[in-house]
Formats: C-alpha cells, sequence, structure tokens
C-alpha cells in the first residue's frame, strides 16, 4: 500500500520507495481516502502517472488511467477492504488491512480533532462536507476497532499516527503506539 501525500514530506515518496528497494513499476494498488489536497498528491511527475502499473482506487469522481471507484464496504483485494466512511469529504473511505493476524484501519480523515474528537465522536468539524454523517462514521469505526482491538491510523492523529482505540466508561480514549528508535 502507498499513501500519497502532499505537504512538508512531498516529494520524497519516490526516493523512499527505491531505498526501501521497491522501484514506481512494482506497485499494483493505490488507496486514496477522499480527494482532499493533502491526499492525492505523488500520483504524478509532471504529466506521467508516477506508478506507471497500478490501479488507482478511490471515491467517485477522480480520473486516473487505470481507475476503479469505491462507493460501498467491499473486497478490494485477498486481505485489503474498503470501508465507506462518507462524510468528511463525498465518498471518503477507510481501508482495513489484515496481514498475520494483525487488522490496522486506515481512517484516512476520518478523524480531525483527535484531542476533543476521540472523547466525543459525534463532535462535528466545520472541515466535514456532512459532519452528522462523518460522526456517525466516526462511531462505527470507533466502536469496530475497540471491539476488536484493531490497530488504527489517521492522517490527523498525534504522533506517531498510529494505535489503538480504547472505550471506557462511555467514552473512547486514543493510545497511541509505543515509539522507540532503534538503538
Amino acid at each position: 500500500m502507498v499513501v500519497c501525500r502532499r505537504g512538508d514530506g512531498a516529494g520524497r515518496l519516490t526516493a523512499n520507495l527505491r531505498a526501501a528497494g521497491y522501484r514506481p513499476e512494482q506497485i499494483d494498488e493505490i488507496y486514496i481516502t477522499h480527494l482532499g489536497p493533502d491526499h492525492v498528491g505523488g500520483l504524478t511527475r509532471g504529466t506521467e502517472r508516477a506508478f506507471p502499473n497500478a490501479m488507482v482506487r478511490a471515491p467517485k469522481n477522480i480520473k486516473a488511467g487505470k481507475f476503479e471507484s469505491i462507493e460501498e464496504d467491499i473486497v478490494l483485494t485477498p486481505g485489503i477492504r474498503a470501508l465507506a466512511t462518507h462524510g468528511h469529504a463525498p465518498g471518503h473511505t477507510s481501508y482495513v488491512v489484515e496481514s498475520k493476524a494483525q487488522t490496522l484501519i486506515v481512517m484516512g480523515d476520518l478523524v480531525l480533532m483527535d484531542a476533543l474528537q476521540f472523547a466525543n465522536p459525534s463532535l462535528r468539524s466545520s472541515f466535514d462536507a456532512d459532519p452528522r454523517a462523518a460522526a456517525e462514521q466516526r462511531l462505527r469505526v470507533f466502536k469496530m476497532a475497540s471491539e476488536d482491538d484493531l490497530w488504527v491510523a489517521g492522517a490527523h492523529l498525534s504522533f506517531p499516527g498510529i494505535g489503538h482505540i480504547r472505550a471506557a466508561q462511555g467514552r473512547y480514549f486514543w493510545a497511541p503506539a509505543i515509539y522507540t528508535i532503534p538503538q
């Protein structure tokens, strides 16, 4: 899975993939959570596709050569399924990745204000296209993740951006992964 983002780290995706031993032409699937400008950068180099062999899967209304739109909860490929978490943006999609008895939900922008929205999932944001639907999807994913002890990751979560959601006393809490620097 490749995460393409624009921002402070822009322009390093291809170099970082190569440093990890992968070439852009080896990437065969790209999953976009929504069409926010901070989530679709890195798909092109000038007018050329950065990942020429990749199928781009995203919410409706994007043009990307090989393309398949996602409109509902579906299995995309073995070990990866899409969750229709519409609300933040039309067609916003989260992804459930399963491997080696571990499950990760990549939430995209389902959570914009983690310090507030974990404690109160119904808290709306002015950045949400449909705040009520976004709140409903947040609650759905929080419940799923906390009940099954799933990993979650999100674009706007506090560092390291990956962890677990815990439930207690009728509220949800963010439990970030413990991050250590290898010695």
